[in-house]
């Protein structure tokens, strides 16, 4: 599963620089504005009974709740595919005629349907043990996202042809593990008191679990919809490319590490909390220490090194990166103690957590870009404030460790 993670997220990167000649920093600001509603929207359209999926061990019941997950899923995405519509209409995106109500509607149905049935398979396909499957469908959804893409580009389809790859992408990546769940709908039978009991025994998952879910995705997606605000398409596509370079490879690597240092430590929860609260300082330092050398090399090639490398509209990006330094090398330390909070079963900090995350990056960011700050220096205060919440994660993780020693 980590392979195929890792193929398809190397595919989009190494797609940039050809993307970055065919489509300008306008497109892009469109494609962020975009990708971030279906993220956003994508990640509680089931309303989290996507997970819930994995808990029982009764086959008709895990069945119900991909029936309830793809119910909501759809809801979500046309309510969604509405409001997109809506806002094109009104001129959110500006007065250019080529933004159609229409288009933005099906592009946004189709991406949050995607994207959310995505992850409603995956755990079907994590419950099925269908491993493979799933990395397969991750490399074929990243190679589907980048050949519409640069096809689209080559014909001219802007921004539209980004917007097609990253629906279809994730609407291709459903078709094997899709069957086999349709496969177990057919061979159980699902009445409606049956649906009725599993949402009320499973209601904590969309009452608790969906707004973390939105705390957590906002936090990542919503600082280009706030460029896309204050400073138009341009600087959002430009900051959306420099996250896309750098903020992909941090996670494949940074997921891996975390999949690492939790095998590794988890019995210490239990039997060493002091231990473990070595061990997870430790690891903190040290994978600071690694993430550093090839940030900072990016930092310092700056400007010409983005210009070089995706073309001349690109070069503010390097400058973004510089800004983003501090948080990039934050967000890689913390990685590998990214689900401290939920193995020690304190939901309610890992909530603190991400509110404070939301509060200190986006919240900072929007106030920078509302009293005028030039969007380099709004970033800048983004990059502060969200350095600012990995620390508060760390400083939870630490209290929570505390608590659980003091406890025996």
């Amino acid at each position: 599963m980590g392979g195929g993670g890792a193929i398809g997220q190397a595919l989009v990167v190494l797609a940039t620089p050809v993307l970055t000649r065919l489509f300008t920093p306008e497109d892009f600001g469109v494609y962020a504005l975009y990708s971030s509603t279906v993220l956003v929207a994508g990640s509680l359209a089931s309303l989290r009974l996507d997970a819930a999926v994995l808990v029982p061990r009764q086959l008709g019941t895990a069945v119900a709740l991909s029936k309830l997950g793809s119910g909501a899923l759809v809801v979500v995405g046309v309510v969604t595919a509405a409001a997109a519509a809506a806002a094109v209409a009104v001129g959110v995106l500006g007065p250019d005629a080529t933004h159609s109500p229409a288009l933005a509607a099906l592009f946004v149905l189709l991406g949050v349907v995607g994207f959310g049935g995505y992850q409603l398979l995956n755990m079907w396909a994590v419950r099925e043990r269908l491993y493979g499957a799933v990395a397969r469908t991750r490399v074929t959804r990243a190679a589907v996202q980048v050949a519409f893409q640069v096809g689209g580009g080559l014909i001219g389809f802007a921004p539209g042809g980004l917007l097609m790859g990253h629906a279809l992408g994730h609407l291709f990546g459903l078709r094997f593990i899709g069957r086999r769940m349709l496969d177990a709908w057919r061979s159980v039978r699902t009445s409606a008191a049956r649906l009725r009991w599993t949402a009320r025994r499973y209601r904590n998952y969309p009452l608790l679990s969906a707004p973390a879910a939105l705390l957590q995705s906002s936090s990542l997606q919503l600082p280009a919809v706030v460029l896309m605000a204050y400073f138009g398409p341009a600087a959002a596509g430009v900051y959306a490319v420099a996250q896309r370079v750098i903020a992909t490879p941090i996670q494949v690597v940074g997921s891996a590490l975390a999949m690492v240092f939790m095998g590794e430590t988890l019995h210490l929860a239990k039997s060493s909390p002091a231990q473990l609260r070595r061990v997870m300082l430790r690891s903190v330092a040290l994978t600071a220490l690694i993430g550093s050398l090839p940030i900072l090399l990016l930092a310092l090639g700056g400007p010409p090194l983005f210009e070089f490398a995706l073309g001349r509209e690109w070069a503010e990006s390097g400058t973004y990166i510089r800004t983003m330094a501090p948080m990039f090398v934050a967000q890689f330390a913390m990685y590998p103690i990214s689900q401290t909070l939920k193995v020690l079963e304190r939901p309610g900090l890992q909530l603190v957590f991400d509110a404070s995350r939301l509060a200190l990056g986006v919240g900072s960011l929007a106030v920078a870009a509302w009293l005028g700050a030039e969007p380099v220096t709004a970033v800048l205060v983004y990059s502060i404030g969200m350095t600012l919440s990995y620390c508060v994660y760390l400083a939870l993780a630490l209290h929570a460790l505390a608590l659980r020693a003091a406890r025996g």
